[in-house]
């Protein structure tokens, strides 16, 4: 009966928004009905709700003038003053006001349609639903929620971490330990503080969650499903349930060692990171509880350190289950021995960095602070860039644009838009100038002008200079011409050893070198000179690849072969792709399928497969979507008939059809049946976790 009486009220209140149009003239607002009639005049800044909506309940609306809400009706009468922060409309005969109780602090309460207050100004929020509102008020750092109805009478007090409505009449309240229990509207508990949530009700009932564990319940508080279950559905049908998933611990023999019921078991060295309905924790190698099931998310362990999160906040834990660096910030990354960390304050971003012993080392906060480089942190504060060492000291102030680049004891960086070079004693080592600088080391950089790099040290002398392009290697440069030359320059500008020939007169494009030779092209054909830049394979090839093992891929009349070095054609042209020599053999493909030969053109694998496949010393086969393991003689070791296959460092194979996944020996041998929904390979402990799915039953119609 009391629904129904809420159903007609809302329908008596709730006026169709397409009756009633808000219109503007000179940046004012008014209210036209559906016929165009002016109810009430363009002169406020707003009309409707502080929420940017517009409804009419009962012929009244808000209205805003000079930063204040209020109420009028479409008599043009106003029912309240102009005097509220905000006013905001639920759909019934109650508006949520709020308005400054000192000029420091704002609070909530309601007023109905003749503007009398109902709720008194006492409360940091207020959400109304049906015939009753949730508030709450602050109390030092937590916030704590109450039940009343809409007229202020007390239905629950103001103790609770969280209050929730879970259907009509129903609530789903909290307390500060974060156990949950059922509640009529009236506050009669219905159950004991027990369960970890429980969800909207449908049909009757409610799936509740208690010890990580799913069942049901009614709206009475009655248990109709013990909560043993992974999971609950709630059908047209009845009730599908399914029990939790196993993880086994299986030796490479398919030996059981343990098992454990988790959603998600990780391998994180010799211990795990275990899931159950969204909480991790770990378990030891024996599978023994260790950090309890608690976060909300683990990354996997580091020195037996790990970024936690809770809520939205992270944290640094031990292996041990000690907290390190406390859950207050939004954003923790661990690098080594260093953490850096971030929080949002009123809209500022602040980055600082931590030791693992919960020791800041940096004494102010920072825009951005990125990843340490070996030298510094790179740290951004108000625009400017600058550098935090490993101690937390600024040996680089924020006054630079940028930080381009940097040795042990200088930075490349740009200053009031010009380039120059700084110590970490702050000295300017090359003051800032136009052209674009790149450190050598401490005492040498390169400067562009135009088209020339200069060589310089950093007294400003001119060491070497050139037109080529230059690459800082360790110790010295490397010049590579436009003629293919490439040459060592020494840091006293002596340009010395050639380690790549001159291109040869008339070649329009010189390849790397592969086994003494390179490949060249000249009037559009390709062949193949020396390290001497001798002519050694005519030009006459219309592609070519790589010398690898003493044979190079050549293309004649849209057809791969190989040749020799000395210039002989060992394999005919007669595929149309092949890849390099490897342990004497090639992948080829003939007519769109693909084997192996071998060095004398004899087929090692017949042409039969979709794509072959190098993995170590053996060939992986795919053919019609399934794969399968060659050995380099062409053993067929286990067919294509798998969707998939990995190799293990221990000469065993994980493969799988569909959701069936099991363990062979390299040569096809069968050591764990496929049986399972997923295995993986824990390489620290040399076993395997398979995952055995549950199936959904029906338990209640």
């Amino acid at each position: 009966m009391r629904l129904f009486v809420l159903l007609f009220a809302l329908a008596t209140y709730s006026s169709a928004s397409a009756e009633y149009q808000v219109f503007y003239e000179n940046g004012k607002a008014g209210v036209r009905d559906e016929s165009g009639k002016i109810l009430i005049p363009a002169s406020f800044d707003a009309l409707g709700w502080a929420d940017g909506s517009f409804s009419v309940i009962n012929q009244v609306t808000g209205f805003r003038q000079k930063g204040k809400w209020g109420l009028i009706n479409l008599k043009k009468e106003f029912i309240t003053k102009a005097e509220f922060e905000t006013v905001t409309s639920p759909g019934g005969d109650r508006v949520i006001a709020s308005k400054h109780i000192n000029p420091y602090t704002i609070k909530y309460g309601c007023i109905d349609l003749s503007g009398k207050i109902t709720v008194p100004f006492l409360y940091d929020g207020i959400a109304i639903h049906g015939l009753r509102a949730i508030v709450f008020v602050k109390n030092g750092p937590k916030y704590e929620h109450g039940l009343i109805d809409l007229d202020d009478k007390t239905i629950l007090p103001v103790r609770y971490r969280e209050i929730r409505p879970i259907g009509s009449l129903r609530f789903a309240i909290q307390n500060f330990e974060q156990r949950t229990a059922l509640f009529s509207e009236d506050g009669i508990q219905l159950t004991g503080f027990v369960i970890d949530s429980i969800s909207s009700f449908k049909k009757g009932n409610a799936i509740i969650y208690q010890d990580f564990k799913q069942g049901l319940i009614d709206r009475e508080g009655v248990i109709q499903i013990q909560p043993t279950y992974r999971e609950l559905k709630i059908t047209t049908e009845g009730i599908s349930a399914r029990a939790s998933d196993t993880w086994n611990i299986i030796d490479t023999e398919n030996k059981p060692v343990k098992s454990i019921e988790a959603d998600e078991l990780i391998a994180d060295g010799t211990h795990y990171l275990l899931t159950r309905a969204g909480k991790y924790g770990t378990v030891n190698e024996t599978l023994d509880p260790g950090i309890v099931l608690k976060y909300d998310h683990l990354d996997p362990f580091t020195n037996n350190l790990s970024v936690a999160r809770q809520g939205n906040r992270y944290g640094l834990i031990s292996l041990a289950s000690k907290e390190i660096l406390p859950f207050e910030f939004d954003s923790l990354i661990l690098e080594e021995n260093f953490v850096r960390t971030m929080k949002k304050s009123q809209g500022w971003i602040q980055w600082a960095v931590y030791d693992t012993f919960n020791i800041r080392k940096t004494e102010r906060s920072y825009d951005e602070l990125l990843q340490f480089n070996g030298r510094f942190f790179p740290v951004k504060n108000r625009g400017f860039w600058g550098a935090v060492d490993r101690y937390g000291k600024e040996v680089l102030a924020c006054v630079y644009d940028s930080l381009a680049g940097f040795n042990y004891d200088v930075a490349n960086v740009k200053f009031k838009g010009l380039y120059g070079i700084v110590g970490f004693d702050e000295r300017w080592r090359v003051l800032p100038q136009q052209n674009i600088l790149t450190i050598v080391d401490s005492d040498h950089y390169l400067e562009r002008q135009d088209t020339t790099l200069f060589l310089k040290n950093t007294s400003g002398e001119v060491i070497y200079f050139t037109n080529n392009q230059l690459r800082v290697m360790d110790g010295f440069l490397e010049e590579s011409s436009t003629d293919g030359t490439v040459r060592h320059v020494t840091l006293s500008g002596i340009s010395s050893t050639v380690v790549a020939p001159p291109r040869v007169e008339g070649t329009e494009e010189v390849f790397e070198e592969s086994e003494d030779m390179r490949g060249v092209r000249r009037d559009g054909q390709y062949g193949f000179i020396d390290s001497k830049g001798r002519l050694r394979i005519a030009n006459r090839y219309e592609a070519i690849g790589r010398f690898r093992e003493g044979l190079a891929a050549v293309m004649i009349l849209g057809k791969w072969g190989f040749v020799s070095q000395e210039d002989n054609i060992v394999i005919n042209p007669n595929f149309e792709e092949v890849g390099e020599f490897h342990n004497g053999l090639v992948i080829v493909k003939r007519n769109g399928k693909t084997g192996v030969i071998g060095k004398g053109g004899q087929l090692i694998v017949p042409l039969r497969y979709d794509s072959i496949a190098r993995t170590g010393n053996l060939l992986v086969l795919y053919e019609q979507g399934r794969s399968g393991l060659a050995d380099y003689k062409g053993n067929v070791l286990i067919e294509p008939r798998f969707d998939g296959l990995d190799l293990l460092p221990n000469n065993l194979v994980i493969v799988h059809n569909d959701e069936n996944w099991g363990v062979m020996t390299i040569d096809g041998m069968p050591v764990v049946p496929l049986i399972y929904n997923f295995i993986k390979y824990n390489p620290a402990t040399n076993q395997f976790l398979a995952n055995k799915k549950s199936d959904w039953k029906t338990v209640m119609k």
